[in-house]
C-alpha cells in the first residue's frame, strides 16, 4: 500500500502534462506476426522492444486515461483541487518510484472517487495512494479524527473511521456503501472536519 502527501502545486509536473490521449510519436511502430507490435527509438535503429513490456508506456497510457476522465469533473473543482489531483496521479505513476509490488490505478475506482468529489464536494483533498488490487485509497486526517476510503469500481466506497464517542474514547467504525451515502456516512460518525477543514 502506498500513501503520499499533498504535493506542491507550484512544482511542475514530470511525465505527464496533459489528459490527452497518447501517442508514440517518439518511437517508430513495428507489426511482425512473430512479435506482434514493437517501438523503435528512432535514434537507435537495432534497438527494438515490445510495446507490452514497456512499463513507462504503460504508466503514461493509464495516467492518461485517468486524466481524461478527470477533466470531464475538473468543472465541479476550483484550480487548486485540479493541480493537486494531477500532481498526486503523476506522483503515484512515476517511474522513477515505481516497484515491484506498485499497481495501475483502477478507472473505475477513479471514477467512483471523481463522483465522491462532485457529489459530497469535501474542502480538503486526501492523501492518495493505491492498493494492491489497483483501487484508489485515500486518507482525511483531522486530529484525533481520521477518515481512511477505498474507492472501488461501480460507485461503491469501503471506508473506515476513528472517531471520538461521547465519553471522549476512540472508536473505530467501519462502512461499505454507495459513494452518494458516503458523506451522510462521514457526518452521522461525527468526522464531518476530516472533509470540511478547508486546505487552502
Amino acid at each position: 500500500m502506498i500513501t503520499l502527501p499533498i504535493r506542491d502545486p507550484a512544482k511542475s509536473n514530470r511525465i505527464f502534462a496533459s489528459a490527452q490521449t497518447p501517442t508514440v510519436s517518439s518511437a517508430i511502430v513495428k507489426w511482425s506476426k512473430e512479435e506482434g507490435p514493437t517501438t523503435r527509438d528512432p535514434g537507435s535503429p537495432e534497438r527494438l522492444a515490445p510495446l507490452e513490456d514497456k512499463l513507462e508506456l504503460r504508466l503514461y497510457n493509464n495516467a492518461a486515461e485517468l486524466k481524461k476522465d478527470f477533466s470531464v469533473y475538473a468543472v465541479h473543482l476550483n484550480a487548486s483541487w485540479r493541480k493537486i489531483v494531477f500532481s498526486q496521479l503523476d506522483e503515484l505513476l512515476d517511474l522513477d518510484a515505481w516497484s515491484e509490488d506498485s499497481a495501475f490505478l483502477s478507472v473505475g475506482s477513479f471514477r467512483t472517487f471523481l463522483r465522491f468529489l462532485a457529489y459530497a464536494k469535501p474542502l480538503r483533498m486526501p492523501s492518495l495512494g493505491v492498493d494492491h488490487q489497483g483501487n484508489l485509497i485515500t486518507a482525511w486526517i483531522d486530529d484525533p479524527k481520521r477518515l481512511f476510503a477505498t474507492f472501488l469500481s461501480r460507485d461503491r466506497v469501503s471506508a473506515s473511521m476513528i472517531g471520538l464517542t461521547t465519553r471522549g474514547e476512540r472508536e473505530l467504525t467501519s462502512w461499505l456503501g454507495p459513494v452518494v451515502a458516503l458523506r451522510e456516512a462521514v457526518e452521522r460518525m461525527g468526522n464531518r472536519s476530516c472533509l470540511d477543514v478547508d486546505f487552502a
